[in-house]
């Protein structure tokens, strides 16, 4: 059976489709047979309580990402079978608002996130949840307390905004750096914001850190990031290479650590999600990704999380 499938995007102008997971998923929703929308999250609206966006009919194409099959039509979005919400971070109030758009979704309208689960569970704090699987951790936003930080865990550390992606404003701070002040007023923006500081781990910069894809509570792939030399980061948007890799250890470790994060992701509505796991910490994966619901097949073809 066919679907139509619509996807809620950043400014159309600025999409980079080479390596893009949105584009990867259009792209395999239309090798199935489905209907393909995009919508940039703008051209979202509220009509009466229904919500619409101006969705234009698009064909994937490998060399141009895709190409239009018709004129844009402002579209309930009941209409629509299923809708992913792909709109980057930051993490402002236009992407609030688009999630309060997103929720007047009529109930035959299957929406990747959830609304809610988008909004509940930030993608930095998150991480907190599993403190076994992450390196020492502060959500702080003064000088003091992140510098007292630093020198607790040995004198080095890694900050980033909370509400950021893709390696932006991420630093590695150290004990003596004459630019540490600058750094922590620029992160913060002079202690007005939390940022999120941990250990900082040598070993990624080496060994990297690994996407992990669970399905259900199985772990079914995964791949190493690796930074660019001269780079502690290993996004793959700031440089990273990806390198394949086996997706656990221990089964019955993966297993164990896939299930808590199954429930929490579950009670959290977080039905596609990634889980990044750094250097010697590459065991146990924390992804559920259940896009099998709406696509109506397994999804080890998609790779999601696997592009972004």
């Amino acid at each position: 059976m066919s679907l139509a499938f619509a996807f809620v995007l950043d400014p159309f102008d600025a999409l980079e489709f080479v390596g893009d997971t949105s584009f990867c998923l259009m792209a395999e929703c239309q090798r199935r047979g489905h209907a393909v929308f995009a919508i940039e999250a703008a051209d979202l609206a509220v009509d009466e309580a229904t919500p619409t966006g101006r969705a234009s009919p698009v064909e994937m194409d490998p060399a141009r990402g895709w190409v239009p099959k018709g004129p844009a039509t402002v579209t309930p979005l009941g209409d629509f079978d299923c809708v992913f919400m792909r709109k980057e971070p930051p993490f402002d109030m236009s992407y609030i608002y688009a999630t309060y758009v997103l929720e007047f979704a009529p109930a035959g309208t299957f929406v990747i996130n959830d609304p809610r689960g988008l909004r509940n569970a930030n993608e930095k704090l998150y991480s907190l949840h599993f403190p076994a699987l992450i390196p020492e951790s502060l959500v702080a936003r003064t000088k003091a307390e992140l510098t007292a930080f630093m020198e607790r865990v040995g004198g080095s550390m890694v900050i980033k905004p909370l509400g950021s992606y893709g390696g932006q404003e991420v630093f590695v701070c150290r004990t003596g750096d004459t630019n540490l002040g600058v750094i922590l007023d620029s992160v913060t923006d002079k202690g007005r914001n939390l940022i999120l500081a941990q250990r900082y781990l040598p070993e990624v910069a080496t060994e990297g850190d690994k996407r992990i894809l669970v399905l259900d509570g199985e772990p079914i792939g995964a791949f190493l990031r690796r930074p660019s030399p001269g780079d502690h980061r290993a996004n793959i948007s700031a440089g990273g290479s990806p390198v394949r890799q086996r997706a656990y250890r221990s089964r019955g470790q993966a297993l164990e650590t896939a299930g808590a994060g199954d429930r929490r992701l579950q009670r959290q509505l977080r039905r596609v999600a990634g889980g990044d796991l750094p250097g010697r910490r590459q065991h146990p994966g924390l992804v559920v990704d259940q896009c099998q619901r709406a696509v109506g097949h397994p999804v080890d073809s998609i790779g999601l999380g696997g592009q972004r």
